[in-house]
């Protein structure tokens, strides 16, 4: 296990930036994680079983996701902090336990909420045949991942300095929508859509979530997703 996961980043450290984000209203670095667990939130329905991949402290779980979910996460301390917080609204095991060959065809939606930055090619890839594996057939895996064609760039440079986690090193593919939709359709799925979402007006969230998620809406009325900061992928068994 990468030790960055485990020893760097404190259990709940991001589930507590949001929930304090929620309490206030407000906030930019809150209504970025509110902004892309509600966008994400609109595909899951409450009928279908749903696994968390990366879930880390079960925020989507907890606040978002209104189906019957599994949240699955390489840490260990991250996995006990959510099934200590959300265990009520689902089921939380590290990678180590979770055993893909019995969910065979068993998932109607698989959510990857930030973590194809962390990997290579390859290693996508290969998660990609394990997750086809375990989707229901017209089942459909929801994926986000910074889109580094934006200011994603500068972005990350500013939050590196100023927040306690420095993704410097960790970051090691850096995807735009072309090189994320081509490396997409290398793998098993049928169907391979990929949009951006979380436009400029994310950062109205320092003004109110409220605020922020009318601008946005209609920024994306106007734009039909031709511009965002986070690159969402939809694609289908």
């Amino acid at each position: 296990m990468n030790d960055f996961w485990e020893n760097r980043i404190d259990a709940g450290y991001y589930d507590r930036i949001l929930e304090e984000g929620i309490n206030r209203g407000r906030g930019i670095q809150p209504n970025w994680h509110h902004s892309t667990f509600s966008f994400v939130k609109k595909f899951i329905k409450r009928e279908d079983i749903h696994l968390d991949f990366a879930c880390g402290p079960g925020t989507f779980i907890g606040k978002y996701s209104s189906g019957e979910s599994i949240g699955v996460d390489i840490s260990k301390k991250q996995i006990e902090y959510a099934a200590n917080k959300y265990g009520h609204a689902g089921n939380f095991v590290t990678n180590e336990e979770f055993d893909f060959s019995i969910y065979q065809n068993y998932f109607d939606k698989i959510t990857i909420i930030g973590l194809f930055e962390f990997l290579n090619d390859d290693e996508i890839l290969l998660l990609l045949d394990d997750l086809y594996f375990i989707l229901k057939d017209n089942g459909t895996i929801l994926l986000t991942t910074p889109n580094f064609k934006s200011l994603m760039s500068v972005f990350e440079k500013i939050v590196n300095l100023i927040t306690q986690v420095n993704y410097k090193n960790e970051h090691v593919n850096k995807f735009n929508k072309i090189k994320m939709n081509n490396l997409l359709t290398k793998s098993k799925f049928k169907s391979v859509k990929v949009i951006k979402i979380l436009n400029l007006g994310v950062f109205f969230g320092l003004l109110g979530f409220d605020i922020s998620n009318r601008i946005q809406n209609i920024i994306y009325k106007f734009n039909r997703h031709k511009s965002g900061y986070l690159l969402l992928g939809i694609i289908k068994k």
